[in-house]
């Protein structure tokens, strides 16, 4: 649903679009906090840290880091880098998928190459 009219919602959606509308580059970082209710209503608080960066015209690379169940770092990761996309999703084995394209199902044309960091191939 849109922000109401007039709102402060709205005007600061304009204020950051206008923000970051001709800029050539942009990164930023932060930290989320989720509370999430299970089925028995236990409430567990997951945290986690994220990373975006975007270079004009059309190269783009997010984020997201936490510490899982078992005590190691996760990291999920996608990028654009001008002609294709791709995933990264560290789970003990250094993988990305190359999407099949913009608004296919699936996760990938089953294209796999081995990486130790997702960001091997994408400088902004």
């Amino acid at each position: 649903m849109p922000p109401r009219k007039g709102s402060p919602a709205e005007l600061l959606l304009k204020k950051v679009e206008a923000a970051y509308r001709n800029v050539n580059s942009y990164e930023d970082e932060g930290f989320i906090k989720r509370v999430i209710s299970d089925e028995k209503s236990e409430t567990v608080l997951k945290k986690s840290s994220f990373k975006n960066l975007f270079s004009r015209p059309n190269r783009f690379y997010s984020e997201e880091r936490w510490i899982g169940e078992d005590g190691t770092e996760v990291v999920i990761a996608m990028w654009f880098d001008g002609k294709g996309f791709f995933h990264f999703w560290d789970t003990g084995e250094k993988h990305f998928f190359e999407l099949a394209g913009p608004g296919r199902g699936g996760i990938s044309n089953q294209t796999y190459i081995m990486l130790t960091n997702p960001t091997d191939n994408m400088s902004l």
